[in-house]
């Protein structure tokens, strides 16, 4: 039987794991997971990566709307291109999440120097 301190799951199973939004809160906020440095690192990186994320997609949904409202013409490219960034977004939480299983980062340049300061 495992006792309080040992983790139920291996460092790259929950460093993986993180890059799920909720699953990420909760290692952040249970121990052993929130005493381990590189479980923490990722899950702060997802957390920020949410955030930009839903921010750009809050700043291209006005821009699309305000393109629309001007050239309805522009719309439809506008909108493909807020769908290809969502793309990227989707991209990069598998990248990082594939990356963190193999006990390696993802260094994305404004959030993991982010990341690593709240770990």
């Amino acid at each position: 039987m495992a006792t309080a301190s040992s983790p139920a799951l291996t460092q790259n199973l929950a460093s993986a794991l993180c890059y799920f939004p909720l699953l990420a809160i909760l290692f952040l906020l249970l121990a052993p997971y929130n005493k381990d440095r590189t479980i923490r690192f990722h899950a702060w990186q997802c957390l920020g990566l949410v955030i930009a994320m839903t921010l750009l997609e809050i700043v291209l949904s006005v821009a699309t709307m305000v393109i629309a409202s001007v050239s309805p013409a522009l719309a439809e490219p506008v909108s493909l291109v807020s769908a290809l960034i969502s793309l990227c977004g989707l991209i990069l939480f598998l990248v990082g999440m594939f990356k963190a299983y193999n006990n390696q980062r993802l260094n994305i340049p404004i959030l993991s120097p982010l990341a690593e300061k709240m770990v």
